[in-house]
């Protein structure tokens, strides 16, 4: 951390430190990427129209140099599988035209540092030409807060301005805990977010409204409320489809987190001043359904192929003694691969 820049407020000591390096774990995530390399290849040799690559360790906050540069941890992540795979793409296969797709909860800030660095260091290149030499396009929707309103600063912190210079948009989606000029907490009854009338968090040295519990809302109603799902699969379908479709890819892909589902433990915020957490988004299977589909449909109309990666997506906690469970978590996924193969 002290080597990458991190601010002192921001760096976690070592027994709270969430990257580690075991004895199995290089051979681990070596596979990891091997495996993303076969099905890239498979998919380019037009062996598979599609592909899942179902592995971890997960890899969208390695950076080029491992952790990113002011980036509290790497997030899980040793090795970037998915940039590991396009920039395989496009110096192995001769792919001209790559973009990655990244709908984890969490900025792909390890992809977002690697995809500046390869284009910046493209660009310097005598042999480069605008419209000739392969491009790299990459696109993240995340949530995002450092804490100014709400207490709580969401990982990594970063990835809230579009870099279009070289082809990054970031697609910024706010947790359910915060509103613009409000404080806003998760409703235990809509799973959606509740704007209350409330000085910002910190202005006046009083803290913001208590929270209600979260709880398991992959079931709850949609009503007429704003925020959570509805946010997120709007910014999605007006912001991230419309700037891919733009860029016209040849290969797609997927940095594939399913942290975004409701009850997720990827997703929630630890307010520890308060001591509560709070739900930060609360999308469902179908949801991860929708957003494949129209992955695929851009793709389709591009004369384009996916392979999607496994990122984050852990489960939902079902108990104190921090038990986790994953049924949801696979509905998402089975949904992910259902609309991918169709």
């Amino acid at each position: 951390q002290n080597q990458r820049g991190v601010p002192k407020k921001l760096r976690k000591p070592v027994e709270n430190s969430d990257t580690f390096f075991s004895p199995g774990t290089l051979q681990a995530a070596l596979r990891a990427a091997g495996g993303v390399l076969h099905a890239v290849d498979r998919v380019l040799d037009q062996r598979n129209r599609s592909a899942f690559v179902c592995a971890r360790p997960p890899g969208h906050h390695a950076g080029v140099s491992g952790a990113t540069e002011g980036a509290p941890s790497s997030g899980f992540s040793i090795l970037n599988n998915a940039m590991i795979g396009a920039l395989h793409a496009i110096e192995q296969k001769n792919v001209h035209r790559v973009a990655v797709v990244d709908f984890d909860v969490h900025h792909g800030n390890g992809t977002e540092e690697i995809a500046r660095h390869w284009l910046q260091q493209k660009r310097t290149k005598d042999d480069f030409h605008r419209h000739t030499s392969p491009d790299l396009f990459f696109t993240s929707i995340h949530l995002a807060d450092d804490g100014t309103s709400s207490g709580i600063n969401f990982y990594p912190g970063t990835g809230v301005q579009d870099d279009i210079m070289n082809n990054i948009v970031n697609v910024v989606v706010p947790p359910m805990w915060i509103s613009k000029g409000a404080s806003a907490t998760a409703n235990e009854d809509m799973g959606e977010r509740v704007r209350k009338k409330a000085k910002r968090f910190g202005e006046d040295n009083q803290p913001a409204p208590a929270a209600a519990a979260v709880k398991n809302q992959t079931d709850a109603p949609d009503a007429n409320f704003k925020g959570g799902r509805l946010e997120w699969m709007k910014s999605f379908r007006e912001r991230l489809i419309p700037s891919l479709r733009a860029f016209g890819p040849e290969l797609i892909i997927v940095s594939a987190g399913f942290d975004a589902a409701s009850g997720d433990i990827g997703n929630i915020g630890v307010d520890a001043k308060r001591g509560v957490r709070l739900q930060g988004v609360n999308l469902r299977p179908e949801d991860f359904e929708s957003m494949t589909k129209q992955i695929v449909d851009v793709a389709n109309a591009c004369d384009g192929r996916v392979v999607s990666v496994l990122e984050g997506g852990y489960g939902v906690l079902k108990d104190a003694e921090l038990n986790l469970g994953r049924e949801n978590f696979a509905r998402c996924v089975q949904a992910h691969v259902k609309a991918l193969c169709m």
